[in-house]
Order: C-alpha cells, then structure tokens, then sequence
C-alpha cells in the first residue's frame, strides 16, 4: 500500500540545526524543497535555466547531498538568522489573558527593535501571518500546494519524452473493465503461400468496434489528462527560472 502523506498543519516558525551552523527556521515542508530540486535538475539536464545559486545539480547524485551542502539545499530556503531583541516578558503574567508584556533590549538599531517586535507581535496574535524571508520561496503557501499532483505530472512528462503518447498512457493510467479494448476471430480467406489468385479459410483477429467504444473514450480523456500534465511541467520549468516554484 501506498505510503500515507500527512496533512499539512498551519504552523510558526520551526527551526532545524545542522552540525557547525546557526538555528534557522523554514516554513515549508521539506518535501516541497525535494520535489523543486527534482524539477530544478531535470530541466538543468535538458539545457534549462535555473538560478546560479543552486549550482551544478548533476554533482549530486541524491537531494539529501544537496540539502546538506553548506552553499545550496538548506541554506538558499532557510529564513535569515537574527537575535532576538523583542520577546514576551518572563516576568509576573497578567492577570488579563489578552494583555502581553514584552522585555525589549533598548541597546540596539531602532529599526531591527520594531522588526523584532512585530515579529514577537504576531507569534503572540493569530490573526496575522509570519511572512517568509527566505532567499528562494515556493509560489504558494504549503496548504496549497499539490506535491502529489506535481511527481505525477512530471512522471507522466518523463515517459511521454520518451515513447508515443498513446503508449504512455497506457503504462502511466489503468483502465476499468468497460474501458479495455476487445476484439474478435472472424473468419475469411488469404491466398496461398506463392499462390495470390488461390484462396484459404483463415480466422484473423479483429477490433470488436461496439465493445471498444469505452476504450476510445478512455483514451482521448487520458491524452488530455497527458496533456495538461505536460502543460503544467513546463511551467514549473518557467517558475525555477525565475527562482520559484513550481
């Protein structure tokens, strides 16, 4: 069975750590990272554009590598490193729930003192969203984004690049019971080995047209399901040049 994905959940700001490097935070899911180098390497290979920064992909062999090379994966997505000059007061609470107290440092640039309380403002106030500050974002934000959606699309734009599309198709989608194609032995005559004007009965294997017609129906909605899964490929292809995605 196929491995469950899990929902994804609104969240702040979580950091990760690597060995030898400072706490930085990132506010998509990982796998969303994984899918954009995926794109990212096919399209390098094909000839494509993609930011400088990413480097050359063919280097790596898996997304991991990349992920944890100290210029590239982690380190072009994670939000800035910053101290924290503003944060909620650890001090007597307040009687009144809706009342906060922040400890402010007051021996630092006025401007990064407001960032900081904004920042400390909006993890304390949910209606208001942390804006990412990464140097490369995806296009959306994680709830909607369809991760699924994007490896089958570029599943199904790997294998029609390199066969027919009515067989991809074929290999790509499965068929219901009224939707495989039928056919039948009728008899007739072919003419003799080295004899054209002398005739034989033969049975030779035929469409059967009124059992396929779900078949054809079949095949025209996956060419069109193929079709825009290719579409949206290429402009995932677009996006990375851009330093987006997908």
């Amino acid at each position: 069975m196929p491995k469950a994905r899990r929902r994804w959940t609104k969240r702040k700001l979580l950091s990760f750590q690597f060995k030898d490097r400072p706490r930085r935070a990132l506010l998509w899911r990982k796998a969303t990272y994984e899918l954009w180098y995926k794109f990212a390497k096919i399209h390098q290979a094909n000839g494509g554009s993609i930011p400088k920064e990413f480097g050359d992909l063919k280097q790596f062999e898996e997304f991991e590598d990349w992920w944890r090379h100290p210029k590239y994966g982690f380190e072009l997505f994670c939000e800035p490193e910053y101290e924290k000059l503003v944060q909620p007061s650890s001090g007597k609470k307040n009687k009144d729930p809706n009342v906060v107290r922040f400890d402010v440092r007051i021996n630092a640039d006025r401007e990064l003192i407001l960032r900081d309380f904004e920042l400390a403002l909006k993890k304390v106030n949910e209606h208001h969203e942390y804006q990412s500050q990464a140097r490369f974002q995806p296009s959306l934000p994680q709830q909607q984004l369809k991760l699924q959606k994007l490896e089958q699309a570029l599943e199904g734009y790997l294998l029609s690049e390199t066969m027919v599309h009515r067989r991809a198709i074929r290999r790509l989608f499965t068929m219901q019971e009224g939707e495989i194609p039928h056919f039948k032995r009728v008899l007739t005559h072919k003419p003799k080995p080295n004899n054209r004007d002398d005739l034989i009965p033969a049975r030779v294997l035929i469409r059967d047209e009124a059992k396929c017609m779900g078949y054809d129906r079949w095949v025209i909605k996956k060419m069109r399901l193929l079709s825009r899964q290719r579409k949206l490929v290429r402009e995932a292809f677009d996006h990375i040049e851009s330093g987006t995605f997908p």
